[in-house]
C-alpha cells in the first residue's frame, strides 16, 4: 500500500536495466534505482555497480563508457 507521500516520492525514481549473470550462470535482466548507486567501475571486461547497501552487481561485457551514457 502507497501512502500519499510515497507516490510523491516515487515519482522522481529513475530505473536502468542491466543484464547480470546470476549465481546459476544465466543471464537475469535486472532494473536498478538510480538513485542506490554510490559507485561503479571497469574490472576486466564487466562493470561493477556499487548500491548504497553495499551490494555489488556485476554487469558482464560492457563497457564502462558505455555504461556511463545512461546517466548523461
Amino acid at each position: 500500500m502507497f501512502l500519499p507521500s510515497m507516490k510523491k516520492d516515487m515519482a522522481h525514481v529513475e530505473f536502468i536495466a542491466v543484464n547480470i549473470t546470476n549465481k546459476l550462470g544465466q543471464l537475469e535482466l535486472r532494473f536498478i534505482n538510480k538513485n542506490h548507486i554510490q559507485q561503479c567501475w571497469q574490472k576486466d571486461n564487466d562493470v561493477i555497480i556499487e548500491l548504497s547497501d553495499y551490494t555489488e552487481i556485476k554487469v558482464c561485457n560492457e563497457n564502462i563508457h558505455k555504461f556511463m551514457e545512461r546517466f548523461v
